[in-house]
């Protein structure tokens, strides 16, 4: 199902990306493959795919492990978060990257527009 999307589906809507991520029982490595996608879609998408999204960023967020130095899909579900403007879970996202994946200068600048715009 992957690769089939991949090749065919060259601009996959956010109407497609989130029932692949259910597919997949929201397995990250299928998020990260996906991720350039969720991030550019998912904050055009109806309010439905977004409520979607939601869910299931947050399903995908409990079987994100920090097994690959080069993988960081906490990182990339807080921007996805950021495009749903769900700042303090984004917020959340982007510490506990820093927590296993070290500290970096582009996740303290996400963490500085969280706060902006969550009010902080």
């Amino acid at each position: 199902m992957q690769r089939l999307l991949r090749e065919n589906a060259r601009d996959p809507e956010a109407g497609l990306l989130v029932p692949l991520l259910r597919l997949a029982r929201h397995d990250p490595d299928v998020f990260f493959k996906f991720r350039q996608d969720f991030i550019s879609r998912i904050p055009y998408a109806s309010e439905a795919a977004k409520e979607d999204a939601w869910i299931d960023t947050q399903k995908a967020l409990t079987q994100c492990y920090p097994l690959q130095s080069f993988k960081d899909g906490v990182f990339e579900l807080g921007r996805v978060l950021m495009g749903l403007r769900r700042y303090q879970a984004a917020l959340r996202c982007f510490l506990e990257s820093m927590r296993h994946w070290g500290e970096h200068h582009v996740s303290w600048f996400n963490c500085g527009i969280c706060h902006v715009f969550a009010g902080d």
